[in-house]
């Protein structure tokens, strides 16, 4: 059971916690100054066999189908599995489905599933919990909506085989039914009715390797290995997710040996070379980025206009914003799709050019819009950000002196995560927003959500009010295909109408970037995944 920090603690016990990791990263430091850190000792006051994580947030949930928040998704990668995980090549790998068969056509699928798999609480996974995870929770996921509307039926042939029955084919289907997208939940912990709201989503139950004991909020998230865990216990005995916000904290954590992974952060060049000089390993991972989105809201009647919205995006210097911001540890956003899906972005269209930056032609594409400058200056507009998005705060700083040159005054608002999504996605009371979303193993999950009409208030979907019926349809339908050809052409015309309405501002693609203690063996194996997940722990061993 999870045990939550109770608020009423007096200060000093509530805190003994933290003096308890403070002393032990201490006494870690400085022997790690006379012996190289070869002592054996584990971080944060634990044993040799305690991994500790940071991620830069306090998740609001656990669950990571109702959540799509970066630390939830870190933190559950330890305790929930799914039918199979997107390795570095893109091939499905078995992990709770140990086969499966695809009909010819695409549209009927066979899944076979492991006899061993049981749930922390000692019950065994069967085909029931598939279906109950595709039926009935996964229409909370803000990443599954296309798969849900090709989906005609999930059948429980026997206890160990599912089938799926699709209306069509449907391209994302192995990335869609990722662990990381849509880990199994099980049937007989969760309610029928409103499953936001339930204890589960803070003390989850999981067919993982780790079962989560602990939640000190604002703290830590522990972890305990699971003793019965399926494929066999882990050799380490816990991970702890250590929150730390601030990124120059979390890096002076990581030298001194408090912590052993910066996890779901993405690391920019001055922290980069801050840990690779005190010989940290940082590794760049396989898959694709994070965009760094400047979200406008169209509700306000003067972004409502494309030809304003152009004329901001122009004003926006993103290659010094990439230099200054990241360090030269991003790449310009050239468009709707990244790069990294090779075979379906767009080629022809490069923001760079089409709206390379320009004060000038800012200036007279606002005048030409109707927003002339009238005692020194045109109008002006809040920047919400948060902080615990790495760069984010000098990011708000060039935006509003961009924008500053073309007279448009910004003023800039740093909120916590909560605060900001809340703002942002259920009350729209924002007019710029700067946030990062992760992309996932297909442009479906992770891209399309920033551009499709949805009202619905849940975190990183489309907070703009843009809705576009067409691109919506092309959305759908480059979904509904398994041809790369025929997504590709799409796509593309996906492209034309983002361009045309410039609904999204992407600044910056940035990959992913991790930093490992070396005390972690078995690295390559833990991170051989693609796209945006986070190590299960299963396989590592510490020194």
């Amino acid at each position: 059971m999870v045990t939550p920090a109770k608020q009423e603690t007096p200060p000093a016990k509530r805190n003994h916690l933290a003096i308890a990791v403070l002393c032990a990263a201490l006494l870690l430091a400085v022997t790690a100054c006379q012996s190289g850190s070869s002592n054996g000792q584990g971080s944060a006051g634990s044993s040799a066999n305690t991994l500790v994580v940071a991620i830069n947030d306090d998740p609001t949930s656990l669950n990571p189908i109702v959540s799509s928040s970066p630390s939830t998704m870190t933190v559950s990668n330890v305790w929930s599995e799914g039918l199979w995980y997107l390795d570095g090549n893109y091939k499905p790998v078995p992990v709770l489905a140990k086969s499966w068969d695809v009909a010819n056509d695409g549209k009927d699928v066979t899944i076979h599933l492991q006899e061993a798999a049981t749930w922390q609480d000692g019950k065994p996974f069967t085909a029931d919990d598939v279906v109950f995870t595709l039926t009935n929770i996964a229409k909370l996921s803000a990443r599954a909506g296309s798969f849900l509307a090709v989906l005609e039926s999930a059948t429980a042939v026997d206890p160990q085989t599912v089938k799926l029955s699709l209306k069509k084919a449907y391209g994302p289907l192995f990335a869609v039914l990722d662990q990381r997208i849509l880990p199994m939940l099980p049937k007989h912990a969760l309610p029928e009715g409103d499953v936001t709201n339930s204890a589960f989503n803070q003390e989850p139950i999981g067919t993982g390797p780790f079962k989560v004991t602990k939640w000190n909020h604002g703290q830590s998230i522990t972890a305990e290995a699971n003793p019965s865990y399926w494929q066999g216990r882990p050799s380490i005995d816990k991970v702890v997710f250590k929150i730390i916000p601030d990124a120059a904290s979390m890096t002076n954590a990581m030298r001194t040996g408090e912590i052993d992974v910066i996890g779901n952060a993405i690391l920019n060049g001055n922290t980069s070379k801050t840990l690779k000089d005190a010989g940290v390993p940082v590794s760049r991972l396989p898959g694709t980025p994070a965009v760094k989105y400047l979200f406008p809201n169209t509700k306000n009647p003067i972004l409502a206009k494309p030809e304003v919205r152009k004329a901001l995006f122009t004003a926006i210097d993103r290659n010094a914003m990439i230099e200054a911001a990241f360090e030269g540890y991003a790449e310009p956003a050239t468009g709707m799709i990244p790069a990294e899906y090779a075979a379906l972005y767009d080629k022809g269209t490069d923001y760079g050019k089409i709206f390379s930056h320009s004060t000038k032609d800012a200036a007279k594409m606002l005048d030409d819009a109707g927003y002339p400058v009238k005692n020194g200056a045109r109008f002006k507009l809040s920047l919400l950000y948060s902080p615990s998005t790495h760069g984010a705060e000098s990011v708000a700083q060039i935006i509003k002196a961009n924008l500053g040159a073309v007279n448009v005054t910004v003023d800039v608002q740093s909120l916590d995560q909560p605060t900001l999504l809340t703002k942002v996605y259920k009350e729209y009371k924002f007019d710029l927003a700067h946030i990062g979303y992760s992309t996932y193993e297909d442009p479906n999950l992770g891209i399309d959500r920033a551009y499709r009409c949805d009202d619905s208030g849940q975190p990183y979907q489309n907070p703009t009010g843009y809705c576009n019926a067409k691109l919506d349809q092309l959305l759908m339908q480059a979904a509904e295909h398994v041809e790369t050809s025929k997504r590709q052409a799409l796509y593309q015309q996906a492209q034309e109408i983002v361009t045309r309405d410039l609904p999204v501002f992407p600044l910056a693609m940035v990959p992913k970037y991790e930093a490992y203690s070396k005390r972690i063996q078995n690295v390559e194996a833990e991170f051989d995944f693609f796209g945006s997940g986070d190590p299960t722990w299963a396989r590592a061993r510490l020194k």
